[in-house]
């Protein structure tokens, strides 16, 4: 293009991504978010796939509250690196604060099965779990309970609600194995329960593991 006065003028969005990219960055180190979500879409436009962009317009985004328009960069963000922890958790911030639950559960899955001791990141993937419906999603349900009962430091009831669970979904045998880690912590009744059950189909109890499944059975009829 040409000024008034004459002189040649480049577009900006004609500049490389990667510079754009860094403009980006010092207008959000200095606080001027609106104009990093302006240079970002620029960047963006002349390299969709720009991971880092993508990532700071997100958090642009989720900065202004914002959470809606967020959504959408750190989710193609995540499908280009989907183990980059710092993306996974700008998007399941997003996804809370746009109110979008079902989406929240394998982003919460992935963190959480980075680093299973990530004590927070366990309890909000279980909450929502429970929120949603175990039987609506039992393969991550149970999974996450039959990591988090092998510490019963987070929280000792989660053996109980796994045993419950089980029991609930017609798998007795699992139920009572799932007990054994924490059997001091387990409703009796919800053993009972799994035994009077088990008892009546005659589930081969090899299958489970039968040695362990017997010296649990013993002990909750030697303590009744």
């Amino acid at each position: 293009c040409v000024t008034a006065l004459g002189l040649l003028c480049v577009p900006i969005a004609a500049q490389p991504a990667d510079q754009l990219f860094q403009a980006a960055q010092k207008q959000y180190q200095g606080g001027d978010l609106n104009a990093a979500i302006v240079t970002l879409q620029q960047a963006l436009a002349s390299n969709k796939n720009y991971v880092e962009a993508l990532s700071l317009l997100g958090s642009c985004y989720v900065e202004l509250g914002q959470f809606d328009q967020a959504v959408e960069p750190y989710r193609h963000a995540a499908q280009i690196k989907p183990n980059d922890r710092g993306i996974l958790h700008g998007y399941q911030v997003a996804l809370e604060g746009a109110g979008v639950q079902d989406a929240q559960i394998p982003v919460l899955r992935a963190l959480f099965l980075q680093n299973p001791t990530d004590d927070p990141t366990g309890k909000k993937y279980l909450s929502l779990l429970e929120s949603a419906g175990p039987t609506k999603y039992p393969i991550e349900y149970t999974e996450l309970l039959e990591k988090l009962r092998h510490n019963p430091q987070v929280d000792p009831t989660n053996a109980s609600k796994l045993a419950a669970f089980y029991v609930s979904i017609g798998k007795y045998a699992q139920a009572i194995l799932g007990s054994k880690v924490n059997f001091e912590t387990l409703s009796l009744q919800i053993v009972h329960n799994a035994l009077e059950r088990l008892d009546r189909q005659a589930e081969p109890l090899a299958n489970f593991g039968g040695r362990d499944v017997l010296v649990v059975v013993r002990a909750v009829r030697i303590a009744n």
